[in-house]
């Protein structure tokens, strides 16, 4: 069993990603499934999960302005739509690296984090997310070792198999099943890099559930 501050911290990322599946997360699913292109509604839904997640910041917000969303809806939907092979972080990790090579020829800038939060949509049941917290987490949680772009996803997926019986005792007092555990791991490993956010995050959680507390119910795990 986890000390309270961790399970705290489990349970806060579990609940956070529940918020952001009913906010948008599910909606945008459905319209990644259908490639983004089968209306005008969904080419405006793709806007704004690139403007939600921060993806049109810096150097790839000009890129857009310039050629618009099109081209990168067809490159991710060239590289990203097909089935994931069993060796899932392997597959991902090499398509992810294709799309940022092809995207960093035409952008001054790494697109690495913009890309793999668009990848998600199209198998959220798999992949994480990932921005500098979860890269800085990742490397002090596995040892310190060095964590770039270019094997993010190979050492997640181990991380990823270590901390699922933490993912299952948060669980355990939500009545939602999340459909994403990558996304709960990474979750917590934003905040675990957050630095100072981490305290303020946590004590405004704590005062939440102070008053509305979480009760343990009967879950079944995925194995």
């Amino acid at each position: 069993m986890m000390q309270t501050n961790e399970l705290l911290k489990w349970q806060w990322a579990y609940s956070e990603q529940l918020y952001l599946f009913d906010i948008h997360d599910a909606y945008w699913i459905e319209c990644a499934k259908l490639g983004w292109e089968t209306s005008e509604q969904n080419k405006k839904e793709f806007n704004r999960l690139l403007i939600s997640y921060g993806v049109k910041r810096g150097k790839i917000g000009e890129y857009l302005k310039k050629d618009g969303c099109e081209k990168l809806i067809g490159i991710c939907n060239k590289a990203f739509r097909g089935e994931l092979s069993n060796d899932v972080y392997k597959d991902a990790q090499e398509r992810w690296n294709d799309v940022k090579n092809e995207l960093c020829s035409e952008i001054e800038q790494n697109p690495a984090s913009a890309t793999l939060k668009i990848f998600w949509f199209y198998h959220p049941e798999k992949l994480p997310m990932y921005d500098n917290y979860v890269k800085k987490a990742l490397s002090k949680h596995l040892g310190n070792i060095k964590i770039d772009d270019k094997n993010f996803l190979i050492k997640f997926g181990e991380y990823y198999q270590k901390v699922k019986p933490r993912i299952y005792e948060a669980e355990e007092f939500f009545d939602r099943k999340y459909i994403s555990y990558p996304r709960v791991v990474d979750k917590y490993l934003w905040l675990c890099g957050s630095g100072k956010k981490e305290e303020n995050i946590l004590k405004k959680y704590e005062s939440s559930l102070d008053k509305i507390p979480l009760k343990k119910i009967l879950t079944n795990h995925s194995p």
